[in-house]
């Protein structure tokens, strides 16, 4: 009787049936063996009836998977439940890169992620449907949003500061993806604010790259610290000005970050340097706000405008030049600006740097011939005295000029306020000047010589 309790009848009688179903035609075969066939084929026959119920129990544990993750996905809990404490689906596993425990992370349901959990599934399990970022479950639910789904694993024993194949921790994900909701509790729950991943991009370098200028400042709030290198050695702050954030870099000022900080990579640049190279000329006048010097120079010995000039920022070469950059300024390696202008065949550059006072060297390169016609040919006596009273005021034009006792038309003209970025007006542009004024430049010219 107590035999009989334990047999698998008792438990499945439909895989008993099938058990005696079996042995019955196995007996059948080694009758007919002793009727004269080959055993051989009797064994034959046993192995591919072996085969048959192993690919049998492969395709319906293939299908039971297929029905879980299909349940994970659609959020259909009870479902999930029978499969998981009926049918005691084994949730370890992944099919087609997808695993039961990483798409529930996905979506948040804190119902399914207990059932996983309390039937096995590891939390530890690493997301393998995108080779790039091998991330956890923690890591995904940070990166959707699910405050909730963090909590829960964080209570399961998964640290806070778990790290990714890319040494992100959770916290990285929330700022990346915005999730300002979820800062304050994972710095309650010990998550460190200054984490460093692989690149030693920190959660505020993370969250300044895509501009969650409210996620800057949850993380400011919690301690963030605005000095911290990435791999380069640029701060958040060069960050910002590199991709033209203006309400971000307004805020680092604010908070006090240092604008003159320099890169450690080999450029030594300072925020100035980038926002030259960008062309962005608000920032320019922002960060020459807040004290960074006209005239600073980076591991080159470049100044600002040389890095506008290299990169063709036209718009920016002009402010500068209004702002009273050096146009004669040589780096270490005894280039000018015209000369950078010249050897990139920006003739527009090459113009107005000259019409403001830049002089062709011997180092110009390329076009030396085109900047020489452009300094001692000018178009008119009006454009030669502007040029040479320009290059008696450089460096300091703006400055220079401001208090020359010359009428204010002549005076806005040389501080080039009328100076439109259209070099073939130049001559209209100066049209306000009258004719017995010419006299002035001159003696002005004379005079600041002398």
């Amino acid at each position: 009787m107590a035999h009989f309790e334990n047999s698998s009848f008792q438990t499945d009688p439909l895989r008993s049936f099938f058990d005696h179903k079996e042995n019955k035609e196995v007996l059948n075969d080694m009758h007919e063996s002793k009727d004269g066939q080959n055993p051989d084929s009797v064994q034959n026959k046993v192995v591919h009836r072996e085969e048959k119920n192993l690919l049998s129990e492969m395709n319906d544990s293939t299908n039971s998977r297929s029905l879980l993750l299909n349940a994970v996905q659609n959020n259909d809990v009870e479902t999930v439940k029978d499969l998981l404490l009926i049918k005691k689906v084994n949730p370890n596993f992944n099919l087609q890169m997808i695993s039961p425990i990483c798409q529930a992370a996905a979506l948040g349901n804190i119902q399914i992620l207990n059932l996983l959990l309390d039937a096995g599934a590891d939390p530890r399990t690493q997301n393998t449907s995108n080779m790039s970022w091998e991330r956890q479950p923690i890591h995904i639910a940070a990166s959707k949003g699910h405050l909730d789904a963090l909590k829960l694993f964080v209570e399961r024993g998964i640290k806070i500061n778990q790290q990714d194949s890319d040494k992100r921790t959770p916290l990285h994900w929330v700022s990346m993806y915005g999730h300002v909701h979820m800062i304050k509790w994972m710095i309650d729950a010990g998550a460190l604010v200054n984490a460093s991943q692989a690149d030693k991009f920190t959660p505020l370098h993370v969250a300044t790259c895509l501009n969650h200028v409210e996620v800057c400042k949850q993380l400011l709030a919690e301690g963030a610290d605005m000095s911290m290198l990435d791999y380069a050695g640029w701060t958040p702050l060069h960050t910002a000005v590199c991709f033209g954030y203006t309400d971000l870099v307004q805020l680092y000022l604010d908070r006090g970050a240092n604008p003159c900080a320099i890169t450690v990579c080999a450029l030594q640049e300072n925020t100035l340097h980038i926002a030259c190279s960008k062309g962005n000329v608000s920032l320019i006048k922002l960060l020459l706000l807040h004290g960074v010097p006209l005239e600073s120079v980076d591991s080159s010995g470049e100044t600002p405008l040389h890095t506008a000039v290299f990169y063709n920022r036209i718009e920016a070469i002009y402010y500068l030049i209004k702002s009273g950059a050096n146009v004669n300024a040589i780096d270490f390696l005894g280039r000018s600006p015209v000369d950078l202008a010249a050897a990139s065949w920006s003739e527009e550059a090459v113009q107005m740097l000259i019409m403001t006072g830049g002089r062709v060297t011997s180092k110009t390169p390329f076009m030396k011939g085109r900047c020489l016609e452009a300094e001692t040919q000018p178009q008119s006596l009006k454009v030669l005295s502007f040029l040479c009273i320009r290059q008696a005021l450089a460096p300091n034009l703006q400055e220079n000029a401001r208090h020359l006792p010359l009428p204010q038309p002549l005076i806005t003209a040389l501080r080039m306020d009328d100076f439109e970025l259209n070099m073939d007006d130049i001559d209209l542009k100066v049209d306000v000047i009258a004719k017995d004024n010419i006299e002035d430049f001159f003696c002005l010219f004379n005079f600041h010589g002398s």
